[in-house]
């Protein structure tokens, strides 16, 4: 019986996508470099013979050098991890005739252009987008039978990051600063992994935008979250002026995509930033 794998399945889309092939009643087997994983694969140095016992019928490739700031520090390791050996993954599968989904970004874009779709120009800011539109041609270029995902800012079930300090912040009755200067135009991990599975399962191969079809501030995202939990909204400060921690090339004008592709062919219902958000803060993780 074919299986399903996903190269770097510890990371957040990697483990939605083994939860929803799961539930479908797939065989899905997750590779990762943790040491936890029974199924272990490290991009800086890998074995593809790993896979050879395996008969797969599709690769979904989450795993990647995922930090703009990583990417930026460490040019030469996170080059060889999203694009050398990469390429090489992808030409293993390929001569095994495994089908791709390559998850990109919208980090391809330079954010000035609002509302981009999959044919409009492409000019990264930053290393990790340069590294991602490599793959991306790679794949196109040679015609790889693949789905390649551009998605904006991902988002779990539970806190995490900036968020889950500032939630933690406004439990405790702490003042927070979000950002007023900069927006997002979230999706859910499980949102994306539907969608992922979907694309595989057609086989809808080519570039395909995935994001909210409106944007916040953080700002804005942290406002609705006090007024889903009752938070005192005077604890909330916007941080109007960029700090020197922050540089411009992660920082995009506009960061939702044009998404009409894929709700055409796909029938797929995109959510605004507004409706993913409220999804998300309702959680039971959230109490």
């Amino acid at each position: 019986m074919a299986i399903e794998i996903v190269i770097g399945a510890n990371g957040l889309v990697g483990k939605a996508i083994i939860s929803v092939l799961q539930s479908q009643g797939k065989i899905a087997l997750g590779f990762s470099r943790s040491y936890r994983s029974p199924y272990k694969f490290d991009l800086l140095n890998p074995d593809f013979k790993i896979f050879s016992d395996y008969k797969v019928k599709t690769a979904y490739i989450t795993a990647a050098v995922t930090g703009m700031q990583d990417c930026e520090n460490n040019p030469g390791e996170s080059h060889k991890i999203n694009v050398e050996n990469t390429k090489k993954l992808i030409d293993y599968l390929n001569k095994n005739k495994i089908y791709i989904v390559f998850f990109s970004s919208s980090q391809v874009f330079d954010g000035n252009i609002k509302n981009p779709n999959e044919n409009s120009l492409t000019n990264p800011k930053n290393i990790y987008g340069k590294q991602k539109i490599e793959i991306e041609n790679y794949l196109l270029r040679k015609n790889i039978p693949s789905s390649i995902i551009r998605v904006t800012k991902v988002l779990g079930d539970k806190p995490a990051g900036l968020f889950k300090e500032w939630f933690s912040s406004l439990e405790k009755g702490s003042s927070i600063y979000p950002a007023g200067y900069i927006n997002l135009s979230p999706v859910i991990a499980g949102d994306l992994a539907n969608v992922s599975i979907q694309l595989a399962n057609e086989r809808k191969e080519g570039v395909w935008n995935f994001s909210s079809k409106t944007e916040l501030s953080y700002f804005d995202a942290v406002k609705l979250l006090a007024d889903i939990k009752g938070y005192e909204k005077k604890l909330i400060h916007k941080k109007k002026i960029q700090g020197v921690d922050i540089s411009n090339k992660y920082i995009q004008k506009y960061t939702f995509l044009d998404t009409s592709k894929l709700e055409n062919v796909l029938s797929y219902e995109i959510k605004s930033a507004e409706q993913t958000l409220e999804e998300i803060f309702r959680n039971d993780y959230w109490n």
